[in-house]
């Protein structure tokens, strides 16, 4: 009998989260990024929390988050829409900042229109700052919640919807 007969073919899976399939809820993901910033606040890296309001659609809430766990920590806000915990590399300032959400971006419309549900990506929030200035998940989670420093990067010439927060540098 030839070995291809005796081999059963495999599937590829979409990478699941660290919980599961299913999307951490917000007092998971709290813990994860409370210890992320506890672990790394003696450094100086670039962190960013995205919130994308997909709740009301779980089929490409759950689209979304596979294709965003490969680049860092995934669940549910308290408010319903889904958060990225962010802290890897990106170039400084606003440009940035407008590349990463591009590559979100591709990568939701991706996924979207890989499990059959080529939907428009909702507008993607982002707040930026510094693992050593962060002093909790409840600081990210106020700047992101606070549309009073909302600002699109100057110059930019994206038709991806977004909003970015900065938070203030201590002084």
């Amino acid at each position: 009998m030839p070995v291809a007969d005796t081999v059963k073919p495999t599937t590829r899976c979409a990478p699941k989260s660290r919980r599961g399939s299913a999307v951490p809820t917000w007092p998971s993901f709290e813990t994860e990024i409370e210890r992320s910033l506890r672990l790394l606040r003696q450094l100086r890296l670039p962190v960013s929390l995205f919130a994308l309001p997909l709740h009301d659609r779980p089929g490409a809430e759950a689209a979304a988050a596979h294709a965003l766990a490969g680049l860092g920590t995934v669940g549910r806000l308290p408010d319903g829409r889904l958060g990225l915990l962010y802290l890897g590399p990106r170039a400084r300032g606003a440009e940035g900042e407008a590349q990463l959400v591009k590559l979100l971006y591709e990568r939701i419309t991706r996924a979207l229109e890989e499990a059959g549900r080529p939907e428009a990506v909702p507008a993607i929030a982002a707040i930026h700052g510094w693992t050593d200035e962060l002093g909790s998940a409840g600081l990210l989670l106020a700047a992101l919640a606070a549309p009073a420093g909302a600002a699109r990067p100057a110059g930019s010439e994206s038709t991806i919807p977004f909003l970015t927060y900065r938070l203030p540098r201590h002084a």
